[in-house]
């Protein structure tokens, strides 16, 4: 114990050992979760710092049923009929892949067996479900085809997207995603199929960009689930960037010619009353109007797995666990630094800031370049070993100054103790005082009549 007291006397050594408490407290707080309250939010905020794009993707049209809609049809859902007149319109302009994102997996009359006929007839129609039991299936004519998609989205404790899928397995099946499917049929007229990446067969890749899955402490994650083959979104701006038509206007004939021909077309409700919308990190709040409705994430989604085929734009990768233990344990060690040159209370929260300010930009820097990397823990390191080391020094110097002045207080005056503490270094060493062996010279008098 002689030596861990001696330690403990030495600054260097105790800042060391705070430094050490502190990377592993956090290592332990943010092992069980309780920092993703800070971290989601970090990453929402630097989502909406991201320059956007304000032009709408050329190669992705919707047609969407909203409450307007509704009211002018007549009726909800929307027949088998007025579905195949919707379909029936869209292709003649020739789409290279039409979207439904409406469920029919029970016919709703009449025209149930024109629908079927349009279904059937036309293989680049991809239709939704819900995955798994208790969900919703597909229609009966095309079970068992390529033409059959989930789009399932998932969302966070909190109720904001950001992230997607790909594939999801029960185990039995593989089932793709409802963008994944509509993104194959457009890049595959542009040449590009799917493959496996070179370096690991598991991951899917387009064109030149892989798409890494994943995993539940990815990023500012802790034990997510990571069921299926999630990736990061990839939002572009807080609104939905692509051209928009309502189905009364289609079925009315006031959608422009050409409209769709080449692009990808959804068709999807955004009436309120069906209750098919999402929060996004854009979201300031949790109104109705802050929603983002289903069928533009799925355009979103499409979207972004076009330009990773076709221009080769990246997803969001994050650290491993090994690098964001690194990036912490660095803070720490900055933190305890901190504590051992700041003297001063000005000096000191002037340096914190510093610091604080340096952690959020190169938080954001990543975030430019499509790194995720951790921002509380490292902010939370940092202050709390600058504190505790700080803390510690203190105490420390109290106790010294408080010996220094004990030893000399009463055969000096108090202007000199005041004056041998601030050279205490040439008199103390880890808190007690140091022998020293100098050549003094001495002079010794006496007054005449005095004794």
């Amino acid at each position: 114990m002689q030596w861990v007291a001696k330690m403990i006397r030495n600054p260097i050594s105790a800042a060391a050992l705070s430094c050490l408490l502190v990377f592993l407290a956090l290592l332990g707080v943010r092992a069980t979760g309780n920092l993703e309250f800070l971290e989601l939010p970090a990453y929402d905020w630097f989502v909406r710092l991201l320059p956007g794009s304000s032009a709408p993707d050329p190669r992705i049209a919707l047609v969407q049923v909203s409450e307007k809609d509704i009211l002018s049809i007549g009726r909800w859902p929307l027949t088998d009929e007025t579905l195949a007149q919707a379909l029936t319109t869209v292709l003649k302009d020739k789409p290279r892949a039409i979207g439904l994102d409406i469920f029919r997996d029970i016919p709703v009359p009449p025209g149930t067996e024109t629908l079927n006929a349009v279904l059937s007839q036309n293989p680049n129609i991809i239709v939704t479900m819900k995955f798994g039991e208790g969900g919703v299936r597909p229609p009966p004519i095309l079970k068992g085809t390529e033409q059959v998609s989930f789009n399932d989205i998932l969302v966070d404790p909190g109720g904001v997207v950001r992230r997607g899928l790909l594939f999801l397995d029960d185990g039995d099946s593989a089932a793709y995603s409802f963008a994944l499917r509509l993104a194959l049929l457009h890049l595959k007229a542009e040449g590009v199929v799917p493959q496996p990446d070179e370096r690991n067969p598991q991951h899917l890749r387009l064109g030149n960009v892989t798409f890494k899955p994943f995993e539940e402490n990815d990023g500012g994650y802790v034990k997510a689930d990571a069921r299926g083959y999630q990736f990061f979104l990839d939002y572009q701006g807080p609104a939905a960037r692509f051209r928009s038509y309502a189905i009364a206007e289609l079925l009315s004939g006031k959608v422009p010619p050409r409209a769709f021909t080449d692009r990808i077309v959804l068709i999807g409700v955004t009436a309120q009353s069906v209750k098919d919308s999402f929060f996004t990190p854009y979201s300031r709040g949790f109104s109705e109007a802050q929603q983002v409705p289903g069928v533009a994430l799925h355009g979103l989604m499409v979207s972004q797995l076009l330009r990773a085929g076709l221009e080769g734009v990246r997803p969001l990768a994050t650290l491993t666990e090994r690098q964001e233990m690194l990036w912490i344990l660095l803070w720490c060690v900055f933190g305890g630094v901190l504590g051992l040159r700041a003297r001063s209370a000005w000096r000191f929260s002037f340096l914190c800031f510093a610091g604080l300010l340096l952690i959020a930009l190169s938080a954001y820097s990543a975030f430019l370049h499509r790194h995720w990397i951790p921002l509380a823990p490292p902010a939370l390191a940092f202050v709390v070993s600058a504190a505790l080391v700080t803390a510690y020094l203190t105490s420390l110097e109290r106790k010294q100054k408080a010996l220094l002045m004990q030893i000399f207080s009463k055969h000096v005056s108090k202007e000199v103790a005041e004056s041998l503490w601030r050279q205490r270094e040439q008199f103390l060493r880890n808190g007690r005082p140091r022998s020293q062996k100098l050549v003094m010279t001495a002079f010794f008098s006496d007054l005449r009549g005095f004794t």
